[in-house]
């Protein structure tokens, strides 16, 4: 029998014709523009250097930043930038590239595990809500290991959901997915850690105790799973603990096992509560239907779909009480929460939208709460581009409170303040679409629209992730590492040695095609302890100093000239007290100083 529809009677479209219009349009949000803007100093510049430097030396199982082994993370992501930056030559477009096609990935499992399972509607809407997340839409194109993890995190979570036959007949765990699920916790593994594995089981080990599946908490342990995880993770590690004596014992044990104890101080210590207000402020405004998704975990189930909900919710809410839990915490480690948050808010928004539909109520309150941030939005447009006709750079300066002006250094507050200054009409560009989203949201949702609502704002966020790149390549001054090469660049001699005094601008290998000589590698940095001797190979130049004055004074006299780049004046002293060199200012940008030194 055909899957004609009769005649004179429209067929409602199919998920592959709602989901392919939405997958399109997000794909060309971020993959427009995506090289326009310098690397983003410190996670692009770090990461990139990485990847260019196993590309260019061909020593794929030992990470190098700046010439020093790194042991933070495993040297398998940079193979993916690496082969891209081989591929299509030294650009950020290159660089990113490996990490937006993983977003894309995402986008697409989303899209067609919301088909599936939550009914054809739920693709479109469940791709957008991803992708306009604040979170991914600020991160999705970003050279960060955290989007390959998410990746295949998710991945693993939805095969997990096949595999135990989720909103089905309950029976043995299928074999295919099975395997699948462990082998992508793996590949997760292989990016970042052992992280790679806790994610995924932090979700499904409560859903299985929530839905009281023992028979498969035991199944999930069956040798075959076990073993194709053993031999996809091991060998790989192994290899680079050949090539990188030691690196084992810092990364799983120093490393990640510090970061949850807090044993280690990397810096990144915060309350166990520091994620609630993050994961408000960045899944906006799907962490406004939160008690709306938790309330459908466990209300009858009268369309078959509250088993997939309790996977998704606890895929959410178990790896962000474990990430909680940790001791090093950074705003973009919740990227792996977003994919199953946004399945459960495209949910929530269809169930919204039939409960309207049958009610015939407008939506009074979520329309006025739109329509209020679409004024704000708005009104934020035309300030940013009334201001810089109206006020000055040093007029806006001048302007701010004292207690916020003594909090910063003078320098470094009035390049911000210039740098936003000049940024502003790009502010109100992208400002503008928003709010118009904002403002047809209201509408549809005073007529009972809920999710028409809802793809509004997505509508609105999008255009302002496809002209976010021109807003950061005006801010690149302030975080990236390409100006500061170009200024390096505009003073050097062939050949001349670049000393950074107290700073790490971390992406200026990539920039200036070699590496400088750093003051001190900390282990914060680099994952483990570098003593001077492997700092200053025999036979080649100094790597860094790790804060050795005697050192310092004998680089000084083995080079007949060299740049020294600092971070203020804190250690002009230092360099003017020299016996080996002399040195001049040659230029200054904000707090940067770029001096040369020439021999007595």
């Amino acid at each position: 029998m055909s899957g004609a529809a009769p005649p004179g009677v429209e067929r409602p479209p199919d998920a592959a014709s709602r989901l392919a219009p939405a997958l399109l349009v997000t794909g060309v949000a971020l993959v427009a523009f995506m090289g326009a803007w310098p690397l983003q100093d410190p996670d692009e510049g770090r990461y990139t250097v990485i990847a260019r430097a196993m590309a260019t030396s061909g020593d794929w199982f030992c990470a190098r930043l700046n010439g020093l082994r790194y042991q933070e993370k495993p040297p398998f992501f940079f193979w993916l930038v690496a082969a891209s930056l081989k591929a299509f030559g030294n650009s950020e477009l290159a660089a990113r590239l490996p990490s937006t096609l993983a977003s894309l990935a995402t986008l697409l499992l989303v899209g067609r595990f919301a088909a599936k399972r939550l009914g054809a509607r739920a693709a479109a809407p469940a791709v957008l809500l991803l992708a306009t997340l604040p979170l991914c839409a600020l991160l999705f194109r970003f050279v960060l290991v955290d989007l390959t993890l998410t990746l295949f995190v998710t991945a693993a979570v939805v095969l997990a959901h096949e595999a135990m036959r989720v909103g089905e007949a309950r029976g043995p765990l299928r074999r295919g997915p099975f395997l699948g699920a462990w082998a992508c916790a793996a590949a997760a593994c292989l990016i970042k850690g052992p992280i790679g594995l806790a994610l995924p089981l932090a979700g499904i080990v409560p859903f299985v105790l929530l839905e009281r599946r023992f028979a498969q908490l035991l199944q999930w342990l069956r040798p075959d799973g076990l073993l194709l995880f053993a031999a996809i993770v091991v060998p790989p590690f192994l290899l680079v603990e050949r090539a990188n004596p030691g690196f084992l014992r810092e990364f799983v044990v120093a490393q990640n096992f510090g970061r949850l104890t807090g044993s280690a101080d990397f810096g990144r210590d915060h309350p166990f509560w520091f994620y609630v207000p993050v994961f408000a402020a960045a899944f906006l405004p799907g962490s406004l239907r939160v008690v709306d998704v938790a309330r459908s975990c466990f209300t009858a189930d009268h369309d078959g779909r509250r088993a997939t909900r309790r996977l998704l919710a606890c895929a959410v809410a178990g790896p962000f009480l474990l990430l909680s839990s940790a001791h090093s915490m950074l705003v973009y480690y919740l990227l792996p929460l977003a994919p199953p948050f946004a399945l459960l808010c495209a949910d929530s928004l269809l169930r919204a939208e039939d409960d309207a539909r049958e009610r015939r109520a407008p939506r009074r309150a979520a329309a006025v709460a739109y329509a209020c941030a679409g004024g704000l939005f708005a009104l934020l447009a035309v300030v940013a581009l009334a201001m810089p006709w109206a006020w000055s750079a040093e007029q806006l300066l001048a302007a701010l409170p004292d207690a916020l002006a003594r909090r910063r250094d003078p320098v470094e507050l009035a390049l911000r303040v210039s740098t936003i200054h000049a940024e502003l009409p790009w502010f109100a560009s992208v400002s503008a679409p928003v709010a118009a989203g904002l403002f047809v949201a209201a509408w549809r949702a005073r007529r009972g629209e809920p999710l028409k609502a809802g793809i509004a704002v997505a509508r609105g966020v999008l255009v302002l992730v496809l002209l976010a790149p021109f807003v950061l390549r005006g801010a690149d001054r302030l975080f990236s590492s390409g100006p500061v090469a170009a200024l390096i660049t505009e003073h050097r001699r062939p050949g001349e040695p670049l000393f950074q005094f107290d700073v790490h601008v971390r992406g200026l290998p990539f920039y200036l095609g070699r590496n400088s000589t750093l003051w001190t590698a900390t282990y914060s940095e680099f994952g483990h302890a570098l003593p001077l001797d492997e700092t200053w190979p025999d036979g080649g130049p100094p790597l860094a100093l790790q804060k050795d004055r005697a050192a310092l004074e004998r680089f000084f006299w083995e080079n007949a000239s060299l740049l020294v780049l600092m971070n203020g004046e804190d250690h002009l002293a230092e360099l003017h007290a020299s016996r080996a060199m002399r040195f001049r200012e040659l230029t200054r940008d904000g707090n940067l100083i770029l001096l040369r030194g020439e021999r007595n």
